[in-house]
């Protein structure tokens, strides 16, 4: 880099060269607390001597109206963050994208790539370094060894190419776009990346296994985006340039600004004044509430982050404002339609944020929320999660109104029978909505508290009304990628050619994953299924397994179940995890299984014409096996 900067600039002295190559290859990796650290050393170092900060105005311009372009909110972070990568591009072959889950690693890189093809398409850029940029994205993880870098079939014995050596062959040609960007978006391991370390020293050549050398062009650059290098090997992090992001980068506030862009403009959902009043109650609520639950974290079930919790927040909001027949009339006075919008945000920012947590994390949150949101008068019976908005009544009303009759039948096996309770009716409820308005969804909660009959039983009710084709699987410890990509693509048609899979009839798919986290880790902490299914989730695609072309699936919803974490079960990527709502079904109570267990047992009785005195027993032996177990 020093070399570079001194060929750039002759006349400048050599310190100003050494400061300006320290700062541009060193402050990329650095967190935002360490900068004033390193601002000091290099003024001991080197003192009185100043270095200006090198202005590139016109790729700053295009990155602000590529933001504007997409319907994003202008971010400076992001903004500094894609010209640190721009410049690390410029003397780095490979590059290492590294960060935390919703630091905006994609986004940067996604970003710097249109801005600086459309520098050179349509502003006809004279600075050489713009030009046209294609990015092809592989996960490394999603597939095997030998399908990622070529091997040789154990019944012709011939070679075949795999994905990676296929598509940097085409990189390797002369006739293949001015700028290559391979971008491999997976966990970073000691394996599959040591094969990369001739591609990423001087020598940018891949050596195969058959002996072919496949010498790269100049204009090819290689990302890595990654969560960590906990397990890469030095010799690979040595070759690489350095690109760290946190999720500070990258605050909440955007996030809802894009998405009353996106989705509540865009669609004209509320008049200016709605709008306005929607703001102030982000405003007003979301920093105090995130402030209260950090203190209780170790009281989720499972991890959630800050930026996933707002996501989760404002798809509950598209629910109670969908596009079409609003809930919100246009002629409404002020006093009603501010009514609902409070009702609507209180509810979403209740289960936006605290879906996660255990019982006892709820009974803390319970007060918390009663206290912020103390306009809604709620009953002091229970706690908040057992109320939902009525839109009928445009209040809240306790969701035991909207608990369905048990019907007992004789001869049902016992397995199938499904006692409403409070819980199971709330949590089906908000699995409704999601599906609704098309978000992906994940149960988790200890064995036996009915994650998947839940589910189950919202597919057996809706299954036809709805035109849902499910597609339900369980994994295992043995489950390889491979057949869980087998699995999905067999139950699916071909809607447009082979590249283009979809439900039989134009249904909608739901692929149901049940114990999702029971996959095999790795060595290096890997879990190739996981990696497949977010691959999909993150850029709407998955390669087929021999020919390696692209293969989409339209219209089509995640759902998963899976126990917490411990005995065999995994903690899953958080760059997975951040796709879904997480929603934590709690234990049962003593008072639920009284009535879970009472019902059924009275309704048996009743059923085979026990006399009443003994029917009146049902609930007081229940009670007593209870007092017994516990």
């Amino acid at each position: 880099m020093a070399g570079n900067l001194k060929r750039a600039n002759a006349g400048l002295s050599e310190n100003r060269v050494l400061i300006r190559a320290m700062r541009d290859s060193n402050l990329p990796k650095f967190l935002h607390r360490d900068l004033p650290l390193f601002e000091a050393l290099i003024q001991d170092l080197f003192p009185g001597v100043s270095i200006p900060q090198i202005q590139n105005y016109e790729l700053e311009a295009m990155l602000i109206d590529t933001y504007e372009s997409q319907s994003l909110t202008f971010v400076s972070s992001i903004q500094k963050k894609a010209l640190q990568l721009f410049d690390t591009l410029e003397v780095r072959f490979g590059v290492m994208l590294v960060g935390p889950t919703g630091g905006g690693k994609t986004t940067i890189y996604q970003l710097l790539a249109q801005s600086m093809t459309l520098l050179r398409s349509e502003r006809q850029s004279t600075d050489q370094r713009f030009q046209n940029v294609k990015a092809k994205v592989l996960n490394p993880k999603a597939i095997t060894m030998g399908e990622l870098y070529g091997q040789v079939d154990s019944e012709t014995s011939e070679w075949v190419d795999g994905l990676a050596s296929k598509l940097l062959r085409k990189c390797s040609l002369p006739d293949s776009p001015r700028l290559t960007w391979c971008v491999f978006d997976g966990p970073v391991d000691a394996i599959w990346i040591e094969n990369m370390n001739t591609v990423l020293d001087d020598n940018m050549t891949l050596c195969l296994v058959n002996g072919e050398r496949i010498k790269l062009r100049h204009t090819t650059r290689m990302l890595f985006e990654v969560q960590d290098l906990r397990v890469a090997s030095p010799a690979t992090v040595s070759r690489c340039g350095m690109v760290y992001l946190t999720p500070d980068d990258l605050p909440w506030r955007p996030l809802f600004q894009c998405w009353m862009k996106t989705t509540i403009k865009a669609d004209g959902l509320l008049s200016e004044k709605q709008q306005e009043y929607l703001e102030e109650l982000f405003e007003n609520f979301i920093d105090v509430a995130l402030e209260k639950l950090r203190k209780l974290k170790h009281m989720e079930a499972l991890a959630v982050t800050a930026n996933q919790s707002i996501k989760c927040i404002c798809n509950y909001l598209e629910f109670f404002i969908p596009k079409q027949g609003g809930s919100l009339q246009p002629n409404e006075k002020k006093q009603v339609w501010s009514r609902k919008l409070y009702s609507f945000f209180a509810f979403s920012m209740i289960w936006g944020l605290s879906s996660s947590y255990d019982r006892q994390g709820q009974l803390y949150l319970d007060s918390i929320f009663r206290e912020l949101f103390s306009k809604l008068h709620l009953p002091k019976q229970d706690t908040v999660f057992q109320y939902y908005y009525d839109a009928k009544a445009i209040k809240f009303s306790h969701i035991r109104n909207r608990m369905p009759r048990f019907e007992y039948l004789l001869d049902a096996p016992y397995s199938t029978l499904v006692v409403p309770t409070v819980d199971s009716v709330m949590y089906s409820r908000l699995l409704a909505m999601l599906i609704k308005i098309n978000k992906r969804s994940y149960f988790t909660g200890h064995t036996g508290v009915g994650k998947s009959i839940l589910i189950q039983e919202y597919f057996r009710k809706n299954q036809a009304s709805q035109r849902l084709s499910v597609i339900q699987m369980s994994l295992s410890a043995q489950t390889t990628s491979a057949e869980l990509q087998t699995m999905i693509l067999s139950k699916l048609e071909k809607k447009r050619g082979k590249k283009l899979l979809g439900a039989k009839g134009g249904n909608q798919c739901i692929i149901f994953v049940d114990d999702i986290n029971m996959p095999m880790v790795e060595e290096y902490g890997a879990q190739p299924p996981i990696e497949l299914l977010r691959q999909l989730v993150d850029n709407g695609h998955i390669y087929e397994r021999s020919k390696f072309f692209k293969i989409k699936i339209d219209n089509y919803r995640l759902i998963c179940a899976a126990a917490p974490p411990g005995g065999g079960r995994a903690h899953l990527s958080p760059r997975f995890m951040r796709h879904f709502h997480v929603i934590n079904i709690p234990n049962a109570s003593d008072e639920t299984l009284e009535s879970i267990f009472s019902t059924i047992l009275e309704a048996f009785l009743r059923g085979h014409k026990f006399n009443p005195h003994t029917i009146k027993c049902s609930r007081t032996a229940v009670n007593a096996t209870i007092d017994m177990y516990n």
